[in-house]
């Protein structure tokens, strides 16, 4: 009887562990996985500028702010007279225009020198200041409908207009 009843309060503690609920001895259920991490950060904003997750399911648009976080699979889409200055982790700095939509497609940082960024832009203007080299392992792609560029570290402005089908 001691047996069944210990195993009991094993099955009892474990299930509720898993299924994320609260047990009887106040141990806290196992987290889910957390929102990816912060690429970046809104430093300078002008005008209605909007933000929204594509990797999120029904991910809602939303205004952006001064000192709001930029999270990987994030689309920022600026209005005719708005423009927005992102400052990413690894101290390059992305100013976009007006009319246009940007998205931070990959970004992965192991060191400075071997992160793995992919942006787009679909239309619009952007400058970009790459302020650390790219090493041999690392990369930094900027696409648009009709063209991907490699950057190893420069400044540069891509600008493409928007395509009706």
């Amino acid at each position: 009887m001691r047996k069944s009843g210990l195993l009991l309060v094993l099955f009892l503690l474990v299930s509720g562990l898993v299924s994320g609920s609260r047990t009887v001895f106040g141990l806290e259920p196992l987290k889910k996985a957390t929102q990816s991490e912060a690429v970046g950060k809104t430093v300078s904003l002008l005008g209605k500028v909007l933000v929204r997750n594509e990797d999120t399911p029904n991910g809602q648009a939303r205004p952006l702010r001064v000192g709001d976080e930029i999270r990987e699979g994030e689309v920022i889409n600026t209005s005719s007279d708005a423009n927005a200055k992102i400052l990413m982790t690894d101290r390059s700095v992305v100013d976009i225009g007006a009319s246009t939509l940007f998205k931070v497609d990959e970004y992965k940082l192991k060191h400075t020198s071997d992160r793995s960024v992919e942006i787009s832009m679909n239309y619009g203007r952007v400058r970009t200041v790459v302020s650390q080299p790219v090493g041999d392992k690392g990369k930094f792609k900027f696409r648009t409908r009709t063209a991907t560029m490699g950057v190893r570290g420069t400044e540069f402005v891509v600008e493409t207009d928007l395509v009706s089908t």
